[in-house]
């Protein structure tokens, strides 16, 4: 494709997530992975939540494919060193 594309990732506490994760999945979120990914337009939203080393979640958006937001939150998940 062509034109702009970003993505950006927010880390969330679990209970914030939680709460957002309900109001996506009431908003009509497809399940992938397990976790919700609603898109508007040609923007994607992909909740993730990280069990390590604490509980917390990881938003993950942008103008980009639905599998690339899945696999950004994959890399997040696996690969984020907390200091």
């Amino acid at each position: 494709g062509s034109g702009l594309t970003q993505v950006m990732a927010v880390p969330l506490q679990s209970r914030d997530a939680g709460y957002l994760a309900e109001q996506l999945r009431n908003s009509g979120a497809a399940r992938v992975g397990g976790a919700p990914l609603l898109r508007a337009g040609p923007l994607g939203v992909y909740l993730v939540f990280s069990h390590n080393p604490f509980d917390f979640a990881w938003l993950v958006t942008g103008t980009v494919t639905d599998k690339t937001l899945v696999r950004a939150a994959t890399d997040l998940v696996a690969g984020v060193k907390f200091r």
